[in-house]
């Protein structure tokens, strides 16, 4: 099973996590799984926020994980990470173009998004 995520989800998601960090504070920690689990929340809520049909989304992502976590686990993790964002989830056209010229030297020989970069370039 998979989730189909657009590349403008991806860097989307990168964006919420880039934010996610700005609101931590540098003394916080957590499990040693937590990197995948905010990642695996910022796909979920990316796909919520721009897919209209979400439902049973979070069973799937449940499945993709092959069951490490519960659609309980995958509930918590989504209101979790909303709650630190504050449900701050809207994303400009600039947004994207400044994350990507910001971030150019990391994503630089990521085929998956060559395709954005070069269309955010040209605006």
């Amino acid at each position: 099973m998979k989730a189909a995520v657009t590349e403008l989800g991806l860097v989307i998601s990168l964006i919420y996590v880039d934010r996610l960090k700005k609101v931590l504070s540098n003394m916080a920690r957590g499990d040693p799984d937590t990197p995948f689990k905010i990642i695996l929340s910022a796909l979920l809520v990316v796909k919520k926020f721009i897919e209209e049909d979400c439902v049973g989304l979070n069973r799937m992502f449940s499945k993709i994980t092959d069951g490490l976590y519960s659609v309980h686990d995958i509930n918590t993790m989504e209101r979790s990470f909303l709650g630190l964002l504050k449900f701050s989830l809207y994303v400009t056209d600039k947004d994207v173009t400044d994350y990507i010229r910001s971030h150019q030297k990391e994503l630089q020989g990521v085929d998956l998004l060559k395709s954005i970069s070069n269309s955010a370039m040209a605006a």
